[in-house]
């Protein structure tokens, strides 16, 4: 199954846009990876990378992500984001509204949300060389593992529990070639986290 396809349940409901003042700041961190190539296109027209972060910082399980499909916009407007407002990782399924339909990553950044209340932002790009660079010596999940799905969120605890996830913060997906997440309490440190590599 090609990059880009959602693999999970997801109960959409139309909503208007989120205001500016919940994305001021996702929309100047997506115009960064953007500009770095880490958020775009690929040859066969698929869209990658996305980011979200918690609706409120250190509180519930909602978080704001980018919308399925966005990757090729040089900038994205307000209804390029959409409210993820629930999700269970077991039965693959997550509840969202806005103007798209959610990421087809969603799941795996909600993933992180589960681990701590700490983390607000969740980055997620693809940088080959970065990925070559860092494959199997940060955390990096299983090369069996596809994208997007409860089995992604499962290696995503599996790392945080078994390896020095906590501290690092950044995740190699072995098995979603160029893939790479980075997860932060603010999205400077977010930022900061990936510019370093």
């Amino acid at each position: 199954m090609k990059d880009g396809v959602i693999k999970y349940n997801q109960v959409f409901n139309q909503a208007t846009p989120l205001p500016d003042a919940a994305l001021d700041d996702l929309k100047y961190c997506r115009a960064q990876l953007y500009t770095r190539g880490w958020i775009g296109i690929d040859d066969d027209g698929i869209g990658f990378g996305n980011l979200s972060k918690r609706l409120h910082p250190y509180g519930n399980e909602e978080f704001i992500i980018s919308a399925s499909q966005t990757g090729h916009l040089k900038n994205l407007n307000n209804e390029h984001f959409t409210l993820v407002k629930s999700f269970n990782i077991l039965e693959n399924k997550l509840s969202a509204k806005g103007t798209f339909s959610a990421s087809s990553e969603a799941l795996s950044h909600a993933a992180f949300y589960s681990l701590s209340k700490k983390i607000n932002f969740v980055f997620h790009i693809h940088a080959h060389v970065l990925w070559n660079k860092y494959l199997n010596i940060l955390p990096t999940t299983f090369p069996n593992v596809p994208y997007g799905t409860p089995a992604m969120a499962e290696e995503i605890f599996r790392l945080f529990t078994s390896s020095n996830l906590a501290n690092e913060k950044v995740v190699i997906t072995a098995g979603h070639q160029d893939g790479i997440f980075c997860f932060s309490e603010t999205y400077q440190d977010g930022l900061k986290c990936l510019f370093s590599l």
